[in-house]
């Protein structure tokens, strides 16, 4: 994936799940697949 994309794997930590047993982390702006907090501002 790293290298078809261009981007560069920083690390790969277990995360403890049975179907995909690791997270990997590459360099960049952060995304991820989580909800956003609700800002009450």
């Amino acid at each position: 994936m790293a290298q078809l994309n261009g981007w560069k794997l920083l690390y790969v930590e277990p995360n403890g799940t049975a179907i995909l047993k690791v997270d990997c982390i590459f360099e960049g702006e952060q995304t991820s697949f989580a909800p956003k907090e609700k800002n009450d501002d």
